[in-house]
């Protein structure tokens, strides 16, 4: 009787949680398919804004740059010694053409131009003036090292084949326009060309190139889309500021990794595939595709012309839905897909998850509800042979008993029969209540355990916080934080002084003393750096031998006060470089003073201008707006000059 009733039970919960279980999957699985397409599109349009937000930059520096341009323009001057600077910069080659000279790129001892890391060919047909030419190099310069953390160049080019480009990290070094490059070379049917001629602008807004192969004709596996903003003087399409963006550049967002068991693919509207094969989806349908396509056509395939199944039926997904943009799930690829489209290049971003992860994760739920069910039904049958046992078969065995007793048959052994009082709820509540005891002790544990690694790992975290905060070897904010932190103070106060400073001839410090004399004087001279400033002011390392400081002040006079006493308590006291070996170290300086109208783009490329004009005067001074002095008190008149910005 046990038997059959533990059955009927366990059959009857069997259909009831195979029932719940079907209701459960499918309910999940429209909540992961439904889910999985709304997450898939927000991570679209968060690569759609990343870019978008990455070309803003660029237009934002371009536009800087002609404003900066045009203001050089204004002031560079028209007498001979411009002729003779320009020829100096410049010189004629004996093919008729105009190259830079090998120490406007190089920079280094002994550099008069005080730029580097510009190069320029100028046409033999060039009409570009000599003021242009040389405005056009301080430009891209000065726009290029404000910009540099973000963009590789900053060029400027003439619609007669005129190219300055400011390119300082490039591995040719730009040897193509410095040497190498045909005195026939021309670039005025390129595309970035005419985006910039008021036929094809008039919007003279910046604008973007389709994807092609760089220049170089050594260089045709690199793959570039150039952004170009037109710049015109007196009505006159005079030339343009672009900016070269390296495909393996652009590739280099984190999103790449793509979603959970999906991929990232950027498509140009010509229908070049932008993703290789190594940032594809793994085993997934497209991915086999693309490496497939790859393996015949290279890294960048045309999914226009291919005709080959998946990225065939993507290419028509991207003619169905691409400027509209759209989500949902692919039979044809076995995922789902999210399109949006990049306004200002015209790519389109697709975002794929599987299509099998997203119904593997519908099924945890019913997992979960299979192991309970099966755990509830061992147990239900469980306690009802238990509870069939002690309120049928017990009572019948004894009445039984009694029986034989009554009839003079009783049985002799009747210890299979139960025994009065037994309390089998007692002693499950007993049990219940020690195995409540040792959950709660282990749950008290695992809570301490938990609450200490919690701790560790905020110490940890804080710990690596501070290391990519800091300069490793003047222990000083970077780069990265002195800016975060000079964004904060620039809304903080109305009067700030921006200052720049660099240690005058440390080049020749390395040389002669290596590396680690050069180490020892930048540590010296940023903790004396450190020591001269109040709370309340910043000071951070921006790069090689330059240092930034960013102080609250309440005019002129406290800016050149504090400029100039940094520049002394470096200059005064000889910095050790080794064991018994001291040298005297100096630095040059350069001040910029906010005012109404600055931004901190503007601020710092007028304090690294006064930076540029402390070197050029002689260093060991310090430069403010074309002051030149060494103590704020005493100024030396016979130095003094203006330099007009």
């Amino acid at each position: 009787m046990a038997r059959r009733l533990a059955a009927s039970l366990a059959l009857t919960l069997f259909l009831l949680f195979t029932l719940i279980g079907v209701g459960v999957y499918l309910d999940a699985r429209e909540r992961a398919f439904d889910r999985a397409a709304k997450d898939l599109a927000v991570f679209n349009q968060d690569i759609v804004n990343y870019y978008e937000a990455k070309f803003a930059r660029i237009s934002a520096t371009q536009a800087s740059a002609s404003a900066i341009f045009r203001t050089r323009l204004e002031t560079v001057g028209t007498d001979g010694a411009l002729e003779s600077r320009f020829d100096e910069m410049f010189p004629r080659r004996p093919d008729g053409t105009r190259r830079s000279a090998d120490d406007l790129y190089e920079g280094g001892e002994g550099n008069l131009f005080g730029i580097s890391g510009v190069g320029a060919f100028l046409s033999e047909a060039s009409r570009i003036s000599p003021a242009q030419a040389i405005a056009a190099a301080e430009t891209v310069f000065l726009t290029g090292r404000v910009s540099a953390f973000d963009l590789s160049s900053v060029y400027f080019f003439t619609p007669d084949d005129a190219l300055i480009i400011y390119a300082p990290q490039r591995s040719d070094r730009l040897e193509y326009y410095r040497k190498t490059a045909s005195a026939s070379m021309s670039f005025a049917r390129e595309e970035f060309s005419r985006l910039s001629s008021p036929a094809e602008n008039p919007s003279r807004a910046m604008r973007c190139t389709s994807l092609r192969p760089i220049m170089h004709a050594n260089a045709s596996s690199v793959w570039t889309t150039a952004c170009v903003t037109p710049f015109d003087l007196d009505g006159r399409h005079v030339g343009s500021f672009g900016t070269s963006l390296l495909l393996d550049d652009v590739l280099d967002a984190p999103f790449f990794n793509g979603p959970n068991d999906g991929s990232v693919i950027l498509i140009s509207p010509e229908g070049r595939l932008l993703t290789p094969p190594r940032l594809s989806a793994g085993d997934s349908i497209l991915g086999r595709a693309i490496r497939s396509a790859s393996s015949t056509a290279g890294d960048y395939p045309d999914i226009s012309s291919t005709g080959t199944g998946a990225l065939h039926d993507l290419w028509s997904l991207l003619g169905d839905h691409g400027a509209r943009g759209y989500s949902g799930y692919s039979d044809e690829l076995g995922a789902f897909v999210a399109i949006e489209r990049i306004p200002t290049t015209g790519w389109y971003t697709v975002a794929t998850r599987s299509g099998k992860a997203v119904t593997a994760e519908a099924l945890h739920p019913v997992k979960r509800v299979a192991i309970a069910a099966i755990l509830c039904s061992v147990l239900m049958v469980a306690v009802c042979l238990v509870v069939t046992r002690r309120t049928v078969i017990g009572p019948l065995r004894e009445l039984a008993g009694k029986v034989r007793l009554l009839a003079g048959t009783a049985l002799a052994d009747q210890s299979d029969l139960p025994r009065r009082g037994r309390n089998e709820f007692a002693y499950v509540s007993d049990l219940v209540d020690r195995m409540a005891g040792e959950v709660a002790r282990v749950r008290s544990e695992l809570e301490q355990r938990v609450a200490r690694r919690t701790f560790e790992l905020e110490a940890a975290n804080h710990k690596l916080r501070l290391l990519s905060e800091r300069d490793m070897l003047t222990d000083l904010p970077n780069r990265r934080k002195i800016m975060d932190d000079f964004a904060a103070m620039w809304g903080a106060y109305d009067r700030m002084a921006v200052i720049l400073l660099d240690v005058d001839h440390f080049k020749s410090i390395n040389d002669r003393h290596g590396h680690p004399g050069g180490d020892a004087v930048l540590k010296q001279v940023a903790g004396r750096l450190a020591g001269a400033l109040r709370h309340g002011s910043l000071l951070g390392r921006v790069g090689g031998e330059e240092f930034m400081v960013v102080a609250p002040v309440r005019g002129y006079e406290e800016a050149d006060a504090l400029a100039a006493r940094l520049r002394a308590v470096v200059a005064a006291d000889p910095v050790t470089v080794a064991a018994g070996e001291s040298l005297p170290v100096t630095i040059s300086v350069g001040v910029a003073l906010r005012s109404a109208a600055d931004t901190q783009d503007g601020i710092y490329a007028r304090a690294d201008a006064n930076l540029y004009q402390a070197k050029k005067a002689g260093r060991d001074i310090v430069c403010r707006e074309g002051r030149i002095f060494k103590t704020a008190g005493a100024v030396q008149a016979q130095r003094m000059r203006i330099v007009k910005s």
